[in-house]
Order: C-alpha cells, then sequence, then structure tokens
C-alpha cells in the first residue's frame, strides 16, 4: 500500500513538473530589419531620423511607435511586440565610397500593404530605393 501511494505521488509530482516547462508563448519578436538595396550600392550605415513624420515603425495594432535602430552593413536588429506593423522612411546611407545617398523604403506604408510580424524571430526584408 504505501508503495503505491509513494509512486502515485511521485507520478503526479513527475506530471506537474514537466507541464510546468512547457514553453511560454511569447509577446515580442526579435526581428531583424534587411534592407535589400539597389544594384551596385553598398551601404555602410543607414540611418534614419526619427522625429521626421513620415519615418514610421508603427505597430499597427496598439499604435506604438518604434525608433528605428542604426543600420550596420543592411541590417538593424530590435525588439518589438508582435503584430502588424507600418514601416516607411528616408534614411541617409554613408556607402563604402565615402558617399552619401538617400535610401527610401515605403513598401508597408499604409494598412492594406502592413506587414505581420509575429514570429519569436524574424527577418523582414525592406527593398529601399536610391535618390
Amino acid at each position: 500500500m504505501m508503495r503505491s501511494v509513494f509512486s502515485y505521488v511521485a507520478a503526479v509530482v513527475l506530471f506537474l513538473t514537466l507541464s510546468g516547462c512547457s514553453k511560454e508563448r511569447q509577446v515580442f519578436c526579435d526581428l531583424t530589419l534587411r534592407l535589400v538595396q539597389p544594384d551596385g550600392l553598398q551601404a555602410v550605415t543607414v540611418r534614419i531620423d526619427n522625429t521626421l513624420p513620415g519615418n514610421v515603425l508603427r505597430n499597427y495594432n496598439t499604435g506604438q511607435n518604434y525608433d528605428f535602430p542604426l543600420f550596420v552593413n543592411g541590417a538593424a536588429n530590435l525588439r518589438v511586440l508582435k503584430g502588424v506593423y507600418l514601416i516607411a522612411f528616408d534614411g541617409v546611407a554613408t556607402l563604402s565610397d565615402g558617399s552619401v545617398r538617400t535610401f527610401r523604403f515605403s513598401g508597408y506604408n499604409a494598412p492594406d500593404k502592413a506587414v505581420s510580424i509575429l514570429d519569436d524571430v524574424q527577418t523582414v526584408e525592406l527593398e529601399v530605393r536610391a535618390l
């Protein structure tokens, strides 16, 4: 009798321990924004002025705005709340030869063009134009 009670208690403890290890749903995404640059242009850095009204990285669901980080070698990383995003910007690109150009991205600038960012880790490619 004592052995069966012990086995039962051990089984319950094991079940509770293992069920508590289930992965919690994450509400944030570790996001990489990767610039797809025009042929022949390689930006070392792209800096976006977050104060300009047309430059937007906004969670459409919550209305929360995020500042664009500095793009280095065509990529920038940040942590955002999962959701649907509006993304548009003009940025100052410093090219590998030292010259400066303006890069524009407007692909996700309206609700009907917004991008879903729903994975725990996600990369979004942004095809920029040089002005």
